[in-house]
């Protein structure tokens, strides 16, 4: 059982860039995944979250359409010194990256089953004092503490559909980046109003599959290094290799840093 956990947790803490799409993944599979990601321990168990599944490919290719934001910095960057002028522009009136050039769609989101995890519709629940402030939207420490509430619950519940997708023999990826305004109005079908929030704003987006096999996981599903022409040394016919990330979380046991 020991040995079941960590090679589950190995699997799911690392993102699977493309997929074999020819297979579906069963039923009952989904059903399990479902319940794990619905029943993630919250704060009195609260409704912190709505959940979207999606297995028509029509749909995730739209939603992962609206995932061109990770940014792929040319091979001579090695600080944000090093970033070239053009890289960031003004959207919004806020700095965000230039996507049609520096950036590539997430294929973590191009899977068999994607999981969104979304603001709720259903505003009624709220057990404690603090949350029952915060759901009045009013800027402050109550809304704050609700927001992170929020946050939280999501992660544990990534959390359990990840590993759980891991020991049925799945792959997984986590996307924070996209569009939350465009994914948000496929969520609920139509556009939403200029300026108002949308009812289900996307938070996290699980891809959930089974990999192709031979292929390194870090490949891009499409994408081919010639969209990207400004880096170097690589094969402009060959898939983009999304780069290797590391870092170990530090360790504390009885106050002592492992």
């Amino acid at each position: 059982m020991h040995d079941q956990i960590t090679t589950a947790v190995d699997t799911a803490r690392v993102a699977q860039r493309n997929w074999d799409l020819s297979k579906e993944i069963p039923q009952t599979d989904l059903d399990t995944l479902v319940y794990a990601a619905r029943n993630g321990p919250k704060k009195a168990m609260e409704r912190h979250f709505a959940l979207h599944v999606y297995t028509n490919r029509d749909t995730i290719k739209n939603i992962y359409d609206e995932t061109k934001m990770f940014l792929v910095p040319p091979d001579e960057c090695k600080t944000f010194a090093d970033v070239p002028d053009d890289m960031f522009e003004l959207r919004d009136g806020k700095p965000w990256q230039n996507d049609n050039k520096y950036a590539v769609k997430n294929s973590q989101v191009m899977a068999n089953a994607i999981f969104i995890f979304s603001e709720t519709e259903n505003e009624e629940e709220a057990k404690g004092g603090t949350h029952q402030m915060g759901k009045q939207g009013n800027p402050g420490s109550a809304l704050t503490t609700l927001q992170e509430q929020e946050a939280f619950s999501i992660g544990i519940a990534v959390g359990n559909l990840t590993v759980s997708a891991a020991m049925l023999g799945y792959k997984t990826g986590i996307c924070s980046a996209f569009s939350q305004d465009n994914v948000g109005d496929i969520l609920i079908g139509e556009k939403s109003v200029a300026g108002e929030p949308n009812l289900m704003e996307p938070k996290l987006i699980v891809g959930i599959g089974y990999p192709n096999e031979g292929v390194p996981r870090r490949q891009h599903h499409e994408t081919l290094n010639s969209a990207l022409p400004y880096l170097t040394q690589r094969n402009p016919d060959e898939k983009f290799i999304f780069p290797k990330l590391t870092g170990e979380t530090d360790l504390y046991i009885n106050g002592e840093k492992q």
